[in-house]
């Protein structure tokens, strides 16, 4: 009872900080706009000095605070482009600061500054080499790339490559999870774009992969599914199956009316039948991030089905200002290796295995 209230109260805290994490940041860029405004009139007076070492300090202090975590995904473009934004921008306004300085306060603040994003900028060097290039991006060194099938447990995460990974220059943009299937075998559950939710024979999934030229890694539980975890999701993954497969069924009918409602030929009715046919896919979901409980991007399978089984993992889909709108905020697989839930199957996995 103790050790749930006070896994709660953590949870309260982290949500708390991401909040005004997010806030602080959209503030942040609010204000650079306004500075912007004001560079591009040519006016650089004391308030543009003030605003230009504020925001830098400010920036600087995220990215120290969150330098760590940015570091350790640094696989992700998104980490690299988060430490890169701040310390250019942070970078040019200690800079200009420094230039126009009026007061050796202003001054020796900017040269701290500049000092701060050096710092950061030598750590972000020094981290490159903890990974290796791998076909559209880094992944740290030691990962296991295509293990055997018989390495991967129920509740395992297999991240592979694709069309999608090309598209956005990640190493991964695709995910699936395993489970222990009614006949005793491996499957695969995910959502594909052109299927909606399917279900699968593992080895089937991981051949496909291997024969199409691509790759695939894989995340595994802290703590693995007990027992009944793993009777369970096979059920679970049942029921969002069928309620994936109404939902098609109900939007169909939907839109179907809709392009029924334009004043239109039946020929074009019937092309349009063609490119509105639902497929159980969650379009919406995949470009800002939020979570249904019918319709599912490949990710957002996985998650919901490790939440709907009880595993603690971070909040998804938390969105603009850290509101919960989900907007703006899509859930990328290659984000799921900082998952603390998961940790990333290694070279060392299959030695012990072996």
């Amino acid at each position: 009872m103790f050790e749930f209230l006070k896994r709660s109260r953590l949870r309260n805290r982290l949500r708390r900080y991401f909040w005004n994490k997010k806030f602080i940041e959209t503030t942040a860029y609010a204000g650079l706009l306004a500075l912007s405004i004001k560079l591009g009139r040519g006016e650089f007076d004391s308030t543009a000095m003030i605003a230009s070492l504020t925001l830098s300090g400010a920036w600087l202090a995220l990215t120290a605070l969150e330098l760590r975590v940015l570091l350790r995904t640094y696989y992700d473009t998104l980490s690299r482009i988060l430490i890169w934004i701040p310390l250019l921008i942070g970078a040019i306004l200690s800079g200009l600061a420094l230039y126009h300085g009026a007061s050796d306060v202003f001054r020796y603040t900017a040269v701290a500054e500049l000092i701060g994003w050096f710092y950061v900028y030598m750590q972000y060097r020094h981290n490159r080499n903890l990974y290796v290039d791998k076909r559209h991006g880094p992944l740290p060194v030691g990962t296991l790339v295509n293990p055997e099938a018989r390495l991967i447990q129920p509740g395992d995460m297999i991240l592979t490559s694709g069309r999608v990974s090309k598209r956005v220059r990640q190493n991964v943009g695709h995910g699936e999870i395993a489970y222990l299937n009614a006949d005793g075998k491996m499957w695969s559950f995910s959502s594909y774009m052109e299927k909606g939710v399917i279900r699968q024979p593992l080895e089937q999934v991981l051949a496909k992969v291997v024969a199409d030229g691509e790759h695939y890694i894989v995340l595994r539980l802290v703590e693995s599914w007990t027992p009944e975890q793993i009777v369970r999701a096979h059920n679970i993954v049942e029921q969002m199956y069928a309620d994936n497969v109404v939902w098609r069924s109900e939007e169909t009918i939907r839109r179907r009316k809709f392009a029924d409602s334009l004043p239109l030929p039946q020929k074009l009715r019937d092309a349009i039948y063609e490119k509105i046919e639902p497929t159980g896919y969650d379009w919406f979901g995949l470009f800002i991030g939020v979570l249904h409980s019918n319709r599912f991007t490949c990710i957002g399978a996985c998650v919901e089905l490790d939440k709907r089984l009880g595993v603690e993992m971070n909040d998804y889909g938390t969105g603009l200002l850290g509101w919960g709108t989900g907007l703006l905020d899509p859930i990328v697989p290659m984000r799921l290796l900082g998952e603390p839930a998961y940790r990333l199957l290694t070279v060392d996995d299959q030695e012990v295995e072996s």
